[in-house]
């Protein structure tokens, strides 16, 4: 059982040399450090098969509070690795953006109090968006991607204002202006389709804002979305 937080590459390689000396191997790494480790109320993910992960579970829900089978052999520290990538990623950020908050004038203790409730729980990404609305397909958010680009444009230019080294804030406003809408033909669509009758908002630096209009028409198919441009484009 490897508890380590190791290459899930390396891991497999690893179960596939020992296999034929009749050895198993599961990896199991954790999340929640020495803190949780001490009173055993650790996450653990599991990688590996799953009779042998059932045959390892007791072991390793007497040292945690909850075991995950991630999948095959390597799943669990793929897992870790990518957890603890999105954790560092979010560190940076809010650290970035309180020094950033604090050349501005905002107190420190303030604004860690303020971005908990904005920005964990309910209103994390993965919960609020990810979640909901990238894995289910329905893209409903109802913030379009350009609106998300001004937004970092702000906070980047409040940063240059007052003198801040903001790299990341560079680099995710490179990443979202670069982002274009799909262009959107006619496609089918349920008749109670969320995004008909809307009107519909595009940001582009190059192009200014395009608005068009989503409508329902009926098909032989059934009722399906059209998109409408409308006039009314500006810089």
């Amino acid at each position: 059982i490897d508890m380590s937080t190791c290459n899930p590459t390396a891991t497999r390689s690893l179960a596939d040399a020992l296999k034929p000396r009749g050895i198993e191997v599961v990896d199991a790494p954790v999340m929640g450090g020495v803190i949780f480790a001490k009173d055993a109320t650790l996450d653990i993910m599991v990688g590996g098969e799953a009779a042998l992960v059932e045959r390892v579970r007791p072991l390793l829900q007497a040292l945690g509070r909850s075991v995950v089978h991630c999948g095959g052999t390597g799943a669990a520290h793929a897992m870790k690795a990518l957890a603890n990538y999105v954790n560092a990623c979010a560190l940076i950020n809010a650290l970035e953006a309180m020094t950033i908050g604090k050349r501005f004038g905002l107190d420190a203790k303030l604004m860690a109090d303020a971005l908990i409730p904005m920005c964990a729980g309910r209103n994390h990404p993965i919960e609020k968006k990810v979640v909901p609305h990238v894995l289910t397909r329905k893209y409903g958010t109802g913030m379009a991607m350009g609106f998300i680009a001004k937004d970092v444009r702000i906070a980047l230019e409040t940063a240059k204002s007052v003198g801040a080294f903001a790299p990341l804030a560079e680099r995710v406003s490179e990443i979202v202006v670069s982002f274009r809408a799909v262009p959107l033909s006619i496609f089918e669509a349920p008749a109670d389709a969320a995004s008909a009758n809307r009107l519909v908002i595009r940001l582009q630096p190059d192009e200014g804002v395009k608005l068009w209009l989503m409508v329902k028409d009926p098909g032989p198919g059934g009722m399906r979305l059209r998109r409408v441009p409308l006039d009314m484009s500006f810089a």
